[in-house]
């Protein structure tokens, strides 16, 4: 029987390892599951707290009042999608528009006034320049003429002296050095008459250039008054529009409006640095 009893064993055997190797596999697979479950799955965590809220993960931005006013319209409402720089509420500015118009119409009446005054001006200095050649043309021929004169009288004075030393001598009658004399005389008091209107012309020139100049002073002061209105029409437009501009309360950035002041209605009045409302950017919720 040892035959027999020796294959018993080893088929014993065999089949010992057989089971231990099928009961292994399970148990491999069991923790490989396992150790996925372990390092892939998230589990969820709670904690318990007296104090807690859900918040966006980006920080939100408040809609404030940026001036005094009463409210005259609202465009929005809670949970609305908004852009950056819609108008969200508008407050009255009936006022501030009413006196802007004026000082529009204001600097634009100045405009058509400091342009016509500009041209004025234009003129004037051309009138000056064209005044000053035409001056001293007529100075220069009103020299001209009086230095003409006084050779003419210097030669017949001559003349006269000359007939003098003849008359003296015999040689010419008195009627002729008489003759040369008045005409001496009358050369001369022509030369006096003419250089008199020679100062006379030299000073009206000066006179008109100065009177031209004046004018041309005054057109100028008032352009620079003038200008200075203007400029401040132009600054009281701009301060007007930007508080015109500050009244239309507009979304700080793009998003969803979160929250709107129980106390924002048309007709409530509202003070600056108020606050109106909130916009929620978009992005998730932490708590």
């Amino acid at each position: 029987m040892p035959n027999p009893f020796s294959r018993t064993l080893r088929s014993l055997e065999s089949d010992g390892h057989r089971r231990w190797i099928l009961g292994l596999v399970p148990a491999l697979l069991l923790l490989a599951a396992w150790s996925a479950w372990f390092f892939g799955t998230r589990v969820a965590v709670y904690e318990v707290s007296d104090r807690a809220r859900i918040e966006a993960e980006r920080e939100v931005h408040p809609v404030q009042a940026p001036v005094d006013g009463r409210v005259a319209a609202l465009h929005w409402r809670l949970g609305q999608e908004v852009a950056a720089g819609d108008v969200l509420v508008e407050l009255e500015g009936g006022e501030q528009r009413y006196l802007l118009q004026e000082e529009q119409a204001r600097g634009a009446s100045l405009g058509d006034q400091i342009e016509a005054l500009r041209r004025q001006i234009a003129s004037a200095r051309k009138a000056l320049e064209d005044g000053r050649v035409a001056s001293r043309a007529a100075v220069s021929e009103s020299e001209a003429r009086a230095t003409e004169a006084a050779a003419a009288a210097d030669l017949a004075e001559t003349e006269a002296r000359r007939l003098q030393k003849l008359r003296e001598s015999g040689l010419v009658p008195e009627a002729d050095l008489a003759r040369a004399r008045s005409q001496a005389e009358q050369r001369r008091a022509a030369a006096r008459a003419l250089a008199v209107a020679n100062q006379r012309a030299a000073f009206d020139a000066r006179s008109s250039e100065s009177d031209r100049q004046a004018k041309l002073d005054e057109l100028e002061r008032d352009l620079a008054m003038l200008e200075g209105q203007s400029a401040t029409a132009g600054a009281t437009g701009r301060r007007l529009g930007r508080d015109l501009d500050l009244r239309q309360v507009r979304a700080p950035i793009s998003g969803r409006v979160g929250e709107v002041a129980a106390s924002v209605r048309v007709g409530s009045v509202v003070a600056e640095g108020d606050r109106l409302g909130v916009v929620v950017p978009a992005g998730g919720l932490r708590v």
